[in-house]
């Protein structure tokens, strides 16, 4: 998610508390400010349009982690969550359709490591706040959006710097 979003900021669109509720309420409590600290790190972003996507975090070697992933696919809808309820005569207000998946994955930074994130909850925005619910058969597609999905640790490149293309940049100022 974008750091608007994650503050309730849609830009002059309307709050969409469904979107991502388990992130919004962790981030409005004040348990993530976006700051890095070495307890804790918040990565956020808008999902990207290519088919694979990538996001990269330093963290120390050998610490240990629990990863979170929340995931929604906006329009996502089933028998379960329609956009509109014939028995309840409500439509789906925010084109949710289904709601947004809670991924968890316990991490150890070793090099060459990988990890494979589970669905562990649904996260589902109820009477103003964010209900964790264990997911059951009224989720169906919203399981199968990610083909595959793997944390690898990995020990990054070292940058090659050329020096005549700084002095070249210096000159250009």
């Amino acid at each position: 998610m974008t750091y608007r979003v994650s503050r309730g900021d849609w830009e002059g669109k309307a709050d969409v508390p469904v979107a991502l509720p388990r992130w919004r309420s962790i981030f409005r409590e004040g348990g993530i400010q976006n700051v890095r600290s070495d307890e804790e790190i918040a990565i956020s972003g808008a999902t990207p349009k290519d088919e694979y996507f990538r996001v990269r975090a330093e963290v120390k070697p050998e610490s240990e982690w629990i990863c979170w992933i929340e995931m929604n696919l906006a329009g996502d809808y089933n028998e379960h969550y329609p956009k509109f309820n014939r028995n309840t005569m409500q439509e789906d207000e925010f084109d949710c359709g289904q709601p947004s998946l809670l991924y968890r994955a316990e991490i150890k930074a070793d090099e060459g490591s990988e990890y494979t994130p589970v669905v562990v909850f649904i996260s589902l925005w109820k009477g103003n706040q964010n209900r964790l619910m264990p997911v059951d058969e009224t989720i169906t597609t919203a399981k199968d959006v990610f083909d595959e999905m793997s944390i690898t640790i990995i020990k990054p490149k070292p940058m090659i710097i050329n020096k005549n293309r700084i002095e070249q940049q210096d000159v250009l100022k």
